[in-house]
């Protein structure tokens, strides 16, 4: 069973994505803010990390920052759920800013609205 980090300080949108991943077998860990998201990183091993970007937000930069410079994270995938104010343009421009590079930095990305079917296929994906 594959386990999924779901990053999401809206309540809402994370029982969302926590119910729509669980309901099709995986388990799924929730924080809603980067420090918790370290705490679980660094407590769990976890297959993807799924971030929910509302609004482009520094905590957003600073799990990219984190990322990158931790060998222990640095090769689990990062997707992005974009349902609000932030693009994928914008996060995109952000990660070049950060000297990050975007192929290596952000592995999938869905904006809504979307089905959770599309959202299933796309986790099932990046962790194929």
């Amino acid at each position: 069973m594959a386990r999924i980090l779901c990053i999401d300080d809206n309540p809402l949108y994370g029982d969302l994505l926590h119910l729509t991943l669980a309901r099709d077998g995986f388990e799924v860990f929730d924080a809603s803010n980067t420090p918790d998201a370290l705490t679980i990183l660094r407590d769990q091993s976890v297959d993807l990390i799924l971030d929910n970007v509302y609004r482009l937000a520094r905590a957003d930069y600073d799990l990219l920052i984190e990322k990158k410079s931790d060998q222990t994270l640095r090769d689990i995938p990062l997707a992005v759920v974009v349902t609000g104010m932030g693009s994928l343009e914008q996060m995109l421009d952000i990660i070049a800013v950060k000297g990050l590079e975007p192929r290596q930095t952000l592995h999938g990305a869905i904006t809504a609205p979307f089905t959770p079917r599309e959202l299933v296929s796309m986790v099932t994906r990046l962790i194929a």
